[in-house]
């Protein structure tokens, strides 16, 4: 590969990304702290995680929440706070499949990749006719021009 931008809007999505690239080994740590605690009272804990992660942004706490969602949607209210509810059918995913799946990403994409949290028409402008570039913002604009 040779080079990566991965950009959202949402910042504290970004702020996951990097720790993911840059400091794998304790991303994965504290989110098996997390999984492991919640085993006494898992949908109780969950919205603890949410209220903290609402507080304070940390990316484990995403990770967690984003383990344990229904249908693995992020949604935010108006206000800009997680709001998604807890798939309490599951615990989310075990901590040692999400280490072998966060080792694996952060070796592939560590150091050609350049992380952003702009508006997606300032990515699209830096795009050439080689780049291969995926967005939902691309999709709605692209189907808008065909109608």
């Amino acid at each position: 590969m040779k080079k990566a931008v991965i950009n959202d809007l949402n910042e504290p999505l970004m702020n996951l990304w990097q720790q993911i690239l840059e400091n794998p080994e304790n991303l994965v740590k504290l989110y098996e702290q997390l999984w492991n605690e919640q085993h006494t009272d898992k949908k109780a804990y969950f919205f603890k995680v949410r209220e903290q992660f609402n507080q304070i942004h940390q990316p484990h706490h995403l990770l967690y929440l984003l383990a344990r969602v229904v249908k693995g949607s992020v949604r935010y209210n108006s206000t800009g706070t997680f709001n998604q509810s807890a798939d309490n059918r599951h615990c989310g995913m075990r901590p040692s499949t999400m280490r072998k799946n966060i080792i694996n990403v952060s070796s592939l994409l560590l150091g050609c990749t350049e992380l952003s949290s702009v508006d997606f028409s300032e990515v699209i402008k830096k795009a050439n006719k080689n780049d291969l570039v995926y967005g939902p913002t691309l999709s709605r604009h692209v189907l808008h021009k065909r109608s």
